[in-house]
């Protein structure tokens, strides 16, 4: 439900359909959604560079790149 976010957040969701950008599905009213910078620089706030996620999504995703 994209009117619970606000900025950047809501526009990502929108852009996205309403799918996490990690592994493609739907979010319910349920879960927690994360903004992800792609690139790992959270002062660039360029479009390209923000996607949302499952919050289980961003964990792993922060895992994976601490684990390598």
């Amino acid at each position: 439900n994209s009117k619970l976010y606000n900025g950047e957040t809501s526009k990502a969701l929108k852009r996205q359909n309403h799918s996490c950008g990690h592994c493609g599905l739907k979010f319910t009213t349920e879960e927690r959604v994360h903004l992800h910078h792609i690139d790992g620089q959270h002062n660039n706030w360029k479009p390209k560079n923000l996607t949302v996620v499952h919050e289980s999504c961003h964990d792993y995703i922060h895992m994976s790149k601490s684990a390598s």
